[in-house]
């Protein structure tokens, strides 16, 4: 023989003596709560689907950012030379660096100078008109 359920009653109260409208009534407040509860698993099954799928995605970006990092890494042992101390390729790269630096610094200084020189030339003509105003006008 099974045993009687201890936990707390899903009734408000017995049925026992009830009429048939307050049994009615009960069984609607019942309804109720059931539809209230399947709604409320609905709400929970659609979050946890949003969750899943959020999960996926991000478990997805997560595997191309480990390739990416994987390819980088390997591009960069491949262009090591495993022969020459690191020290004369650090030298070497920042030789180059420096190189490059100077170059694009030497292009804005020449644009810089160009820049000046147009307006010098600029002034000097608006001090000549000016000078002209005053002699002649």
């Amino acid at each position: 023989m099974q045993e009687e359920y201890k936990g707390k009653s899903i009734f408000s109260r017995r049925y026992v003596g009830m009429n048939e409208e307050a049994i009615r009534e009960e069984i609607d407040r019942l309804q109720g709560q059931v539809y209230a509860l399947e709604k409320a698993l609905d709400l929970l099954k659609e979050d946890d689907k949003n969750f899943i799928d959020a999960i996926s995605d991000n478990q997805a970006k997560m595997e191309r950012l480990i390739k990416e990092i994987d390819k980088k890494i390997t591009k960069l042992q491949s262009s090591l030379d495993y022969d020459a101390p690191i020290k004369n390729q650090l030298d070497i790269a920042s030789k180059d660096i420096g190189a490059k630096l100077k170059a694009a610094n030497k292009e804005s200084l020449d644009t810089l100078i160009r820049v000046l020189q147009f307006n010098t030339v600029i002034l000097i003509l608006l001090l000549c008109v000016v000078i002209y105003k005053f002699v002649i006008g």
